[in-house]
């Protein structure tokens, strides 16, 4: 899809054993922390080369739980771009 994008983050905490809430303070190492430096980084290229660029302000999350849950949604993301001739706001392929 050229309006939007999608991806599977695999985070591997080994030094992990037990699941804690997130506490208030610096949050560097969260999912948060990964979106805010992949979207500044994507802007501040589209800037430094003169690229019309805009991010929508949310991004959707879901933590995949198990192996079918993660091939449903690799399928899913395989066969989205399908979608785009439909899409609303696909204006060349009307």
């Amino acid at each position: 899809m050229p309006n939007h994008i999608h991806g599977i983050l695999f985070f591997n905490r080994p030094d992990k054993k037990d699941w804690t809430p997130n506490k208030f303070g610096v949050q560097s190492q969260n999912l948060g922390a990964v979106i805010r430096a992949f979207k500044s980084s994507l802007k501040r290229y589209a800037n430094q080369n003169n690229i019309e660029f805009e991010w929508q302000s949310l991004y959707h999350d879901r933590i995949i739980r198990n192996e079918k849950a993660l091939n449903a949604i690799r399928r899913y993301i395989i066969n989205n771009p399908l979608k785009w001739i439909n899409d609303s706001f696909n204006e060349n392929d009307r």
